[in-house]
């Protein structure tokens, strides 16, 4: 690999991180202002927790079950992790673009990119499929079920 396409590569893996990043921190648009708050990481996973937790029937709003605590952990690390496997098929594109023909290059940069592409089905599966199951969980305990079931359409 010469000197340009690591440059080249090392600026793609700079936009990817950069990109991923104003991705995932990007502020919602608010028809009026919203009233002053601290905003920090905390307090930001304090506001995704508030309505759990207010559903679980915690007046403060911060769950103390573990099952809605681990959803969410495991809601970071899948999230993680979706990235991790984007940059991997950008990884295995830019290879696959630069192989020139030769054959080991291509065959290596497929398999980068049939991994990423299985690592990606299988992250949105497992994501699906724990909201699905954290949904009828909160629903199934909470005091309007009937309600729930059809707001949610499960």
């Amino acid at each position: 690999m010469t000197t340009k396409q690591r440059i080249f590569l090392f600026f793609c893996l700079i936009a990817v991180i950069a990109g991923a990043t104003l991705f995932f921190t990007a502020n919602p648009v608010l028809a009026q202002d919203p009233p002053p708050q601290e905003t920090s990481v905390w307090r930001g996973m304090s506001d995704t927790i508030r309505p759990i937790g207010v559903a679980f029937g915690y007046p403060s709003g911060v769950p103390t079950d573990v099952r809605v605590i681990a959803f969410l952990i495991i809601r970071i690390f899948l999230g993680i992790l979706s990235t991790i496997f984007i940059v991997l098929i950008v990884y295995g594109g830019y290879m696959y673009m630069t192989s020139q023909g030769e054959q080991d290059k291509v065959q290596k940069a497929k398999g980068i990119l049939r991994t990423g592409i299985i690592g990606i089905i299988i992250i949105f599966s497992a994501w699906s499929i724990g909201a699905f199951v954290l949904r009828a969980l909160v629903c199934a305990v909470s005091e309007y079920g009937q309600w729930c079931l059809f707001f949610t359409g499960y």
